[in-house]
């Protein structure tokens, strides 16, 4: 039985599985942050530079397309982990070496949805199939937020487990409102 706080990203949880992963870089760049990405990364617009930068790729697992996911981090992280192979690292590994923590928390939500053109193209998925829309927010050891993730998973290759653990008054289930 792992710790609670053993957070396994991606690369991580499917190589232990015995899976073979890798990425395709579709793009690296840099944004303005909106409000919510400034929350989501707890940077202070007022005293912190406020442009992010966006990574783009789609994962692989044994050679099949998987995921297409977006990971937003500081510029100046972002800007370190361009000086490494971004379609063969695992980012949780980069961020325990150029920060020296791990990521030990993770708030995640998972909604269904379905294949868009994007997903068709790149995945290879029949338009209108279901499939995981993933988003995130990832913490290091210090409760620094690190990464805002916003994903899509295969529907046909995923299963996801939870564990639910209550904190303070805050329920798990989020009851969709909006249409």
């Amino acid at each position: 039985n792992r710790a609670l706080s053993n957070i396994q990203g991606f690369t991580d949880a499917l190589q232990l599985q015995g899976f073979e992963t890798y990425s395709r870089v579709l793009e690296v760049a840099e944004q303005q942050a909106d409000t919510a990405l400034l929350e989501g990364l707890g940077i202070d617009a007022t005293t912190e530079a406020t442009q992010v930068i966006r990574i783009r790729r789609l994962r692989y697992v044994d050679g099949l397309p998987a995921a297409i996911l977006t990971t937003l981090v500081r510029a100046d992280l972002g800007t370190r982990m361009q000086r490494y192979r971004l379609e063969e690292v695992s980012f949780f590994d980069l961020y325990q070496e150029i920060l020296g923590q791990r990521v030990s928390r993770s708030e995640a939500t998972l909604q269904v949805t379905l294949a868009d053109a994007e997903c068709q193209a790149l995945m290879g998925v029949e338009a209108g199939s279901p499939h995981f829309r993933y988003s995130a927010r990832n913490y290091l050891e210090d409760s620094t937020p690190v990464e805002v993730v916003h994903g899509v998973f295969r529907g046909d290759m995923f299963h996801f487990r939870t564990v639910v653990v209550t904190v303070g008054e805050e329920s798990p289930f989020i009851v969709a409102t909006d249409s």
